[in-house]
């Protein structure tokens, strides 16, 4: 058994870890595990024996991801994705003392990435778009379906850019995911006099199972929720089923935006790109559409509880975490309290005085 401990490798360890996350954890979850596993630690470790593990080992992994640059934006990779990156690490050393009794503390000392203190404020990077804006980006969606309905060749076809069109809506308007959105069905829509959508699923479409795309449940369990919705959002929602309804073979368990099959993400981001452009607009990603919806309800003073139970978060808490820059008018308000009782003190003061003068 010792002699087994003590030779058991990275690549066995992860390959077994990897193995047991599909047996009890949700697919998405080992899916995850496995590309940051293979990709980010496997080449650093490939070989050496897990017992062997040592802190400089895990400190020269640590400056290796940090230079690491994101293919997709040019820049260093994101501190949230490396403590991602960690918290996989500490999970797989978990699993070895748990299967092996393998016992090493060298990940724990070296501690988890930090941020630089000469960075950017995380809050900083959150980008999002005004009402206005966001009118501006769905008029030139509108003239690019406009377009097309005219010519052929484009990436989309019109059922396509019509359920994009209701899609991109949704993410504003309602603030869900994007994996939520896509998962809508017709039946999730609950019209009437208070229009909700009932968010009980997620689709990844990038973890695909047999080619096909992946359903699952949402994030955490307070992402099963009724988003309630408003009335233009209802009836934008209510002309896309209308829509889906002219072809014969509908069914109301079909994708509210995407009709049989859910939006491919490419289409989305292809359409979105070029509205974005025509619009002259900055460039967000689509989950910044998330955040213009937060920044939406926080302008109107909603308050934090009730926006984290819409958005489907673990806890006001953690919204407050990423939306505290939002709130500078509540810093202002607790100044003007502290205002308004120097001020008062100061003519307490003062009419102390004229009473001492007479």
């Amino acid at each position: 058994a010792n002699y087994q401990k003590n030779d058991v490798t990275f690549d066995k360890l992860i390959d077994e870890y990897v193995d047991w996350l599909k047996a009890n954890r949700r697919l998405t979850t080992a899916q995850n595990a496995k590309k940051k596993l293979r990709v980010h630690i496997l080449p650093f470790f490939k070989g050496k024996r897990v017992c062997g593990l040592s802190y400089s080992m895990v400190v020269k992994w640590k400056a290796k991801i940090n230079e690491m640059v994101s293919q997709k934006s040019g820049e260093n990779i994101s501190l949230v994705y490396k403590r991602n990156l960690y918290t996989a690490f500490h999970g797989l050393m978990s699993f070895a003392l748990k299967v092996y009794g393998i016992e090493n503390n060298a990940l724990n000392r070296a501690g988890n990435f930090i941020s630089d203190p000469n960075a950017r404020p995380e809050e900083q990077k959150l980008h999002y778009w005004t009402v206005e804006q966001f009118k501006s980006f769905s008029d030139a969606m509108i003239s690019l379906i406009d377009e097309g309905m005219e010519k052929e060749g484009t990436a989309y076809n019109i059922q396509e850019a019509h359920g994009i069109y209701g899609f991109f809506n949704i993410l504003f308007y309602a603030g869900l995911r994007r994996g939520e959105a896509n998962a809508l069905q017709v039946d999730d829509f609950h019209d009437g006099e208070h229009p909700y959508l009932n968010i009980t699923k997620s689709v990844n479409m990038k973890n695909k199972v047999k080619g096909k795309y992946l359903v699952t449940l949402p994030k955490n369990k307070q992402s099963i929720r009724k988003v309630p919705i408003p009335s233009k959002l209802a009836e934008l929602i209510r002309f896309q089923i209308d829509y889906l309804k002219m072809n014969k073979d509908f069914q109301n368990n079909w994708f509210l935006c995407g009709g049989i099959n859910p939006i491919p993400d490419t289409t989305a981001d292809v359409m979105k790109n070029e509205a974005e452009k025509r619009a002259n607009l900055p460039h967000i990603r689509v989950h910044d559409l998330r955040h213009s919806y937060a920044s939406m309800l926080i302008n109107k003073g909603v308050d934090i509880a009730i926006i984290s139970r819409l958005m489907g978060h673990g806890s006001p808490q953690i919204t407050y975490q990423i939306y505290s820059h939002f709130y500078p008018e509540t810093n202002y308000k607790a100044v003007a309290g502290i205002d308004d009782d120097l001020e008062l003190n100061h003519e307490k003061k003062e009419k102390e005085k004229e009473e001492m003068e007479m």
